[in-house]
């Protein structure tokens, strides 16, 4: 069952990581993604000696927002965070729109 978040402010839900993700020496965020979820598929990359995975990079601030993602902290207070190291002026617009499209990529999830 779907939950309905009509009328609920968008800074008040809290992004959960919903995916395999590493960390570079820069500092940048690689997101894992799997190529597929069938098991016989997965056999046969490997079998191949393939990457499991689809990475995708995120740049700085992608990369910075990432870090924030806890599974605790509201997006609102992911926005103070950034706005607080001074480089985030419209941190909720931007902050926002990356998330979101996490959402919908299913990289993240609402708890």
């Amino acid at each position: 069952m779907k939950k309905k978040f009509k009328n609920t402010n968008f800074l008040e839900f809290i992004p959960r990581k919903n995916i395999e993700w590493e960390e570079g020496e820069s500092g940048t965020i690689t997101l894992l993604k799997e190529k597929t979820s069938k098991v016989f598929l997965k056999k046969i990359i490997s079998f191949m000696k393939r990457d499991q995975f689809i990475k995708i990079r995120l740049d700085s601030n992608g990369s910075r927002v990432w870090k924030f993602i806890d599974g605790k902290r509201r997006i609102s207070e992911i926005c103070s965070e950034l706005r607080a190291e001074g480089e985030f002026p419209s941190a909720e617009e931007r902050v926002s729109y990356f998330i979101g499209l996490m959402k919908k990529s299913k990289f993240v999830k609402f708890v």
